[in-house]
């Protein structure tokens, strides 16, 4: 704004001309005296902006000074004094209004020589800024805000450890949104039906602390209809409000904690209230704007992206950890509890822990004649008579099958070992009503002490083991404890140890191979590739022990890559027959192989020997191998990718899969543990695991092979989540390399697929 004649205007005698400049003007047009600061002249256009008529400052030159805030007007005066003839200046002060109280005002001023002799005045003009400095802050507030939801929301869909994640995010938000207190609580319902809101996560300004911070109200059932707040929040939408309005229950629980005002914002999971975010102050009733409200709105929907994606890895982690058909803590999170237990005895030697494996007798007769189905429910029922059997501070895991282990931890001596022991059976040996049926079983335990100097869990179990099988040998039913003498079954194993290194010096093994169909054609598009083996009593050896041996006695490597070439090498010679050209092969690679020096080597070695594409040979890696060593993983698993291969994970769910790092696995597919697809059976809890893990598989842009599929309902169920493929019974069982190959020429696809 300039005024280039405005000290002819107010020092001549057309006051009528200046009157109409200030009336269509918004400013105060002045003249002052350089130093003094007495006003010469004054618009009429003062009494509009600051309640004062002209008089009142004329009559008393130096009394606008004085209008001048106290904590403004040093500042003021010296930017005055400092004008620069005939050059425009502004400042910035708060100057109080007649009616009103300070307001704020942009002060543009210019120093300039009076026309009508010597000597130099101050001429200029005051604006008031005050709305449009509110505004200015609003929005400079509304900028912080939404930087702070912007980082707050980037730490709740990126961060790694969730809980870390929501207190980052709730400690920028609080800052930036001006609040005292900002906490989230989960809403339950009680036994009684009462509303218990439960506090979660919490932040508080540096003046308090979260030890202050009272749990929220409780609402008894018949007075949740009332309650105005709740009833907003199921509809979706926002709730502010002082506290004097609350109901009495909570205005009593807001007062103790000095707050003034409430603003809730709702948190939904699936269509589902989970909780609400509460942001409270004490010092003002805060009056929130529509467009903060629709900043924090944007915030609650990534914390409800972030709490769905928790809830679904954390039912992961959890099946992850625990068998999926007890819900017992399974191998991994065993063993894990186990080398505590080994660490507390190195800090203590007096400590004293007990561990049993219970293998159940005659289980198999059961579960062969009665059916799958009323086997698991025996196995569900003996879970639940393992845990109320013990201590609160034991360990009951399932291993896989039938076969049970127990940590007994901080026991006094062998015979607390044995008593559970006996404990535990007595409980087995009692009916298990199952339906129509009645049934009875018994167990054989082993028992091992810690006091044997062991320096592995797995050296823990093995003994444990040994002891088992010395109560099976000895008319089962009983417990045998393990001592020193029990060396009749490392013999046996040691005989099978030899028997095994000559097989796989004359390639005595044989390769059975089990279709994997596309599911939705029917079609037959590769093979998996499994050992089988007989002792020279020509008795089967299961595939786990026959691994395990190979394993321990260092094996491994030589039978896997034996197996690899047999495979390949089968899979060349179906290839050649029409319309398999591009069948693939399935083989499974142990941990012990994956860390062997020369595996990548000795697998392109076997790829260029024959004379298979890369692309059609997949290799299986369970996921205990893959969680082993992270980072040295890694580099192999992306040595052997480099081949040209693909990666599937094995059995996903069966073992420990560590899901934050699967994002940087380079893996191609899972395959569905078939324990998961036998519980599609028993309805929604079943079905809801395999469409988490389907779920997760999509969205890590995974393909997904069920293993175990034993019924049309299996498949249908499968089919209808998009699994594009399985094997199992359904199909074919694991089939000779000259009854797969009958199989491939006597149909090109199943009839079982969907319609």
């Amino acid at each position: 704004m300039t005024f280039p004649l405005l000290y002819e205007i107010v020092k001549s005698d057309k006051q009528s001309y200046l009157d109409h400049l200030s009336a269509t003007c918004p400013a105060v047009l002045y003249s002052s005296c350089p130093g003094a600061y007495d006003l010469t002249a004054v618009s009429q256009s003062v009494t509009n902006l600051f309640g004062y008529t002209d008089q009142d400052l004329l009559t008393e030159p130096n009394r606008w000074v004085s209008l001048i805030h106290p904590d403004d007007r040093s500042l003021v005066l010296e930017t005055l004094s400092q004008g620069t003839l005939d050059v425009w200046q502004e400042c910035e002060y708060r100057f109080f209004h007649k009616h009103l109280g300070y307001r704020w005002v942009q002060n543009i001023f210019q120093l300039v020589s009076k026309p009508t002799g010597p000597g130099l005045e101050i001429i200029g003009c005051w604006l008031d800024r005050t709305e449009h400095l509110k505004h200015r802050l609003a929005q400079q507030h509304r900028d912080t805000l939404l930087a702070a939801v912007a980082e707050a929301s980037q730490h709740l869909l990126t961060g790694s450890h969730f809980n870390t994640a929501v207190t980052k995010a709730l400690a920028v938000v609080g800052s930036a949104a001006r609040i005292d207190r900002l906490y989230i609580c989960e809403l339950h319902t009680s036994s009684t039906n009462a509303l218990t809101p439960q506090l979660r996560y919490a932040w508080v300004k540096k003046t308090e602390s979260t030890s202050s911070l009272q749990l929220p109200w409780t609402v008894p059932a018949d007075a949740i209809g009332q309650r105005r707040w709740y009833q907003s929040l199921v509809r979706h939408l926002p709730f502010a409000q002082s506290t004097q309005e609350f109901h009495e229950i909570e205005r009593s629980h807001l007062m103790r904690a000095g707050i003034r005002s409430v603003f809730l914002l709702p948190i939904f999971v699936e269509d589902h209230l989970w909780g609400f975010m509460s942001f409270e102050n004490r010092q003002v009733e805060r009056q929130w704007a529509t467009p903060d409200i629709a900043l924090l709105q944007t915030l609650v929907a990534s914390l409800s992206g972030a709490l769905k994606h928790h809830q679904k890895e954390t039912e992961l982690l959890h099946y992850a950890f625990h068998d999926p058909l007890t819900n017992l803590p399974n191998r991994a999170l065993f063993i894990n509890r186990l080398e505590q237990s080994l660490k507390q005895l190195q800090r203590y030697p007096d400590y004293l822990f007990a561990v049993l494996f219970l293998d159940l007798d005659r289980f198999k007769i059961i579960n062969d004649s009665m059916g799958h189905g009323i086997g698991d429910q025996l196995l569900m029922g003996i879970a639940e008579r393992l845990l109320a059997s013990l201590r609160p501070g034991d360990t009951a895991s399932r291993l896989g099958g039938d076969e049970f282990v127990i940590l007994l931890n901080g026991i006094q001596s062998q015979d607390d070992a044995t008593a559970t022991a006996e404990r535990l059976r007595q409980q087995l040996t009692l009916p298990f009503n199952l339906g129509v049926h009645e049934i009875f079983i018994d167990a054989s335990i082993g028992i091992t002490l810690s006091n044997f100097g062991y320096q592995t869990a797995e050296q823990v179990l093995q003994d444990a083991d040994v002891a088992m099988y010395q109560a099976k040998s000895s008319g089962k039913g009983c417990h045998k404890v393990f001592n020193m003498g029990m060396q009749s079954q490392t013999m046996a194993r040691s005989q099978l140890e030899t028997e095994m290194r000559r097989a796989i010096e004359r390639q005595a093994f044989e390769i059975y191979y089990q279709p994997i169909v596309c599911l939705k054609t029917g079609d037959i598009d590769a093979f998996e590739a499994l050992i089988r083996w007989y002792d020279s009593n020509h008795q089967p050896i299961a595939a786990s022990d026959l691994i395990d041996i190979a394993e321990e006695s260092g094996m491994i490597q030589d039978l896997g890559l034996s197996v690899l070439q047999q495979a390949c090498n089968q899979l060349r010679q179906w290839q050649r027959l029409s319309d398999y050209e591009s069948l693939q092969i399935s083989v499974n690679l142990s941990a012990k192989q994956l860390f062997h020096s020369d595996l990548v080597t000795k697998v392109s070695d076997i790829l260029a020997a024959s004379r298979i594409d890369p692309t059609h040979l997949k290799l299986e890696l369970t996921e205990s191998t893959i969680i082993r060593n992270d980072q040295d993983t890694i580099i192999l698993l992306k040595q052997l990718k480099d081949l040209g291969l693909e990666l599937y994970l094995d059995d996903f769910g069966a073992g420990y899969s560590s899901l934050s790092h699967l994002y940087s696995l380079p893996i191609s597919a899972f395959k569905i543990d078939q324990s998961f697809v036998q519980r599609i059976d028993m309805g929604a809890e079943g079905q809801a695991i395999i469409r988490s893990i389907l779920l997760l598989a999509h969205n890590l842009e995974l393909k997904v092979v069920a293993e175990g599929i034993e019924n049309k309902t299996q498949l249908d169920y499968l089919n209808s989540l998009d699994c594009t493929h399985g094997q199992g019974f359904l199909f074919a069982p694991p089939l000779t390399a000259r009854g797969a190959t009958s199989l491939l020429r006597s149909q090109d696809r199943f009839e079982y697929q969907s319609a």
